[in-house]
């Protein structure tokens, strides 16, 4: 039958009524021209250049062009590639857009003052070579052989392991509230930071502590969403009480007002995919498409409640003067570091193993590298040292030219074979993985760093996960599912 015969057919109303979905051509046409197009040529419109002889601005054209047409490419394919996706997107509008609008105004984050705007041309450079180095991970991974679907392993979610591990969940957070008060999750994020840095004295534990009230209910909330999935293939009840535990503490603890910007949005976003916002290819555009938007729009705004509850007035800030605020002062982190690196030489690896070692107190550790953030504004000058140092300063900080390209390289390689791994996964078993669904949101905070600070946090994603999964050959994969 014909499509003409479809539409015109009163036996075949829902076929006729029925839209016919974009192709991925379609999608990648659109969201390339928004980004790669519409986006920077209205940003260039916006941020005129009189007095400003400098043309560095020039080389953050090409990472937009870049970074928004692979990430439509990716977006488009429809694929749970979301680790890429957030890569792209982080590298967009961190490293594209946001050194675009502050070269061509020459106007900077008042939290990095004084950049050394002669230095700007050879942190791009630091930029480009990163990316290139990424690029070849990518394709390294691409071409390597892949297992088959049925030689791989899934990890399915232990009915006894979920249930036991939101019972800790639950008593950990009942006792965290009690020893902060419930009443100063609805303080600024700086008072509850005060009351848990008193509350508990030791900085490791307190990041340890704040990261697992925040995110192992994420985990959690994943986990008993993804054993629903396996009961209802068993044909069995699937009970809703924890479900509904672990969703009214992620909207305690991971409140907007509190809770640093990050989390709550690895927190929400973690909810979303488990609730099934990326089990289609139409959701998963939908999903990715909203973040480019959020990040710019939304996430400036979540800062309103840092200091205050009560902001006031608030004036609203146009898309260009949004990039040149703290937020994003990533590519003055790059520019700092080549100054550092300059000044200094490299750090020897020192960065890198004391943020794997985040665990280790200084009291064991006295020599132990203080976060790259902090110690690049002490050795600016700064007032405020609560400074991101991105992924390309943390590394070329500690090893120079080499670190960078081969931890970039590697970084591309492992987020490739992360993706292709969700997806194969995905197809056998029609859901993302417990830690696929949230990892690749909280890459952001990782990807802006500090890489220390972010430590603390990747391991309770990733051992929480690892506690209330188990694996099995996909060739079992349909007998687990039906024996009862």
């Amino acid at each position: 039958m014909t499509l003409g015969a479809q539409v015109d057919s009163p036996a075949e109303p829902t076929q006729a009524a029925r839209p016919v979905p974009a192709s991925p051509a379609v999608w990648f046409a659109l969201i390339a021209v928004g980004m790669a197009g519409i986006v920077p040529a209205i940003l260039i419109a916006m941020t005129p250049t009189e007095g400003n002889e400098s043309t560095a601005w020039v080389w953050a054209v090409p990472v937009v062009l870049l970074s928004g047409i692979r990430f439509a490419w990716v977006v488009a394919q429809g694929r749970l590639r979301l680790f890429e996706i957030v890569f792209w997107l982080f590298t967009y509008v961190f490293i594209g857009l946001a050194p675009l609008a502050q070269m061509r105004s020459n106007q900077y984050p008042g939290t990095t003052p004084a950049i050394d705007t002669s230095l700007n041309q050879r942190a791009m450079g630091v930029v480009w070579v990163g990316l290139a180095a990424f690029l070849v991970g990518l394709a390294v991974a691409t071409y390597r052989r892949q297992k088959p679907d049925d030689q791989r392993t899934v990890s399915l979610v232990a009915p006894h392991r979920a249930t036991i591990f939101a019972v800790v969940v639950t008593l950990g957070c009942l006792a965290y509230l009690a020893r902060i008060g419930p009443a100063t999750l609805f303080l600024s994020r700086a008072a509850r930071g005060d009351v848990e840095g008193a509350a508990f004295a030791n900085s490791t534990v307190d990041a340890i502590i704040s990261a697992f009230v925040a995110l192992a209910p994420v985990i959690a909330f994943a986990a008993l969403m993804r054993l629903r999935r396996q009961r209802h293939a068993r044909g069995e009840p699937a009970p809703v009480f924890w479900v509904w535990v672990m969703l009214v503490l992620i909207v305690l603890i991971d409140n907007p007002i509190s809770t640093p910007r990050y989390v709550t949005g690895t927190a929400a976003l973690g909810v979303l995919v488990a609730l099934g916002a990326a089990s289609k290819p139409r959701r998963l555009r939908i999903l990715a498409v909203s973040l480019v938007a959020g990040l710019v729009l939304v996430f400036p705004l979540l800062d309103l409640f840092r200091y205050t509850t009560t902001p006031g007035d608030t004036q609203p800030q146009s898309f260009s003067e949004t990039l040149m605020t703290a937020d994003f002062d990533a590519i003055d982190q790059i520019n700092n570091a080549v100054w550092f690196v300059d000044t200094n030489g490299v750090r020897g690896g020192q960065q890198t193993i004391s943020s794997a070692l985040f665990f280790v107190p200084r009291a064991a550790w006295p020599t132990k590298a203080e976060d790259t953030g902090v110690m690049i504004a002490n050795f600016r000058g700064y007032k405020v040292t609560n400074l991101s140092a991105p992924v390309w300063t943390e590394l070329y900080i500690d090893g120079g030219w080499l670190l960078l390209v081969l931890g970039m390289g590697l970084l591309g390689f492992v987020l490739r074979r992360a993706d292709d791994a969700a997806v194969a996964r995905f197809r056998l078993f029609a859901a993302p993985g417990v830690l696929a669904g949230t990892l690749p949101f909280y890459l952001i905070i990782m990807l802006r760093g500090s890489l220390l600070q972010s430590m603390a946090g990747f391991t309770v994603l990733v051992v929480c996960a690892a506690a209330v999964g188990r694996r099995v050959p996909a060739s079992r994969l349909a007998e687990e599912l039906t024996s009862r």
